[in-house]
């Protein structure tokens, strides 16, 4: 009998860990893609330094790294310029 409730306590104990070790558990945070979307935007924006004492990122660091990014991706500059087009509404037409 002793060593059926010792049982039955040992599997309703475990079992919250063994539903979190196999992902049945709650999920949160970010997803790979989503946290390489983020990065991705980051250095495009020019807020990743360039080296540990450059943090965090001043005025004209964050404009050198846009530039550097903007040659090391030159597809992504043709696009920003295209997405940039004035699109308000003209007067007079």
């Amino acid at each position: 009998m002793k060593s059926s409730r010792y049982a039955l306590m040992l599997a309703l104990c475990t079992s919250p860990i063994w539903a979190e070790a196999h992902g049945d558990g709650p999920s949160s945070g970010k997803t790979t893609a989503q946290a390489r979307a983020d990065l991705e935007k980051a250095w495009q924006d020019g807020l990743l330094p360039h080296n540990d004492k450059d943090y965090p990122p001043s005025a004209a660091s964050i404009e050198r790294n846009k530039k550097r990014y903007a040659g090391a991706h030159p597809e992504t500059d043709a696009a920003d310029a295209s997405a940039q087009t004035d699109t308000s509404p003209a007067f007079g037409k």
